[in-house]
């Protein structure tokens, strides 16, 4: 895939996203643009997860890995630092039932 990625980009000018980044599409000139994301090893947790010190902008959300959820937690949007899955925005106290509900400690 990197080698028909590299090709591709060689013949059409400069992509707008890596083939290796998860990203999302929005519209950019005319076409579908990938746009890739933040990540970061600091948003794997482990237990206690303390879901109040993570949301940092104070704003009651947080983002939550949908595949790994019980380790992944960050207060802006990104993508999974183990997965490569998009985050997904979660309000913290739904976040906290959420997790007492499959035995992950949370303060």
């Amino acid at each position: 895939m990197r080698i028909a990625w590299l090709l591709a980009s060689a013949l059409l000018g400069t992509a707008c996203a890596s083939p290796e980044q998860p990203a999302a599409t929005r519209e950019h000139a005319g076409h579908q643009e990938e746009v890739a994301f933040r990540s970061d090893s600091s948003w794997i947790r482990t237990e206690p997860i303390e879901l109040a010190s993570i949301d940092l902008n104070r704003d009651g959300k947080l983002y939550f890995c949908p595949m790994i959820e019980d380790k992944v937690w960050a207060d802006q949007e990104g993508t999974c630092p183990l997965c490569r899955m998009q985050l997904r925005a979660i309000p913290i106290d739904e976040g906290r039932r959420k997790l007492s509900a499959v035995g992950i400690a949370v303060r």
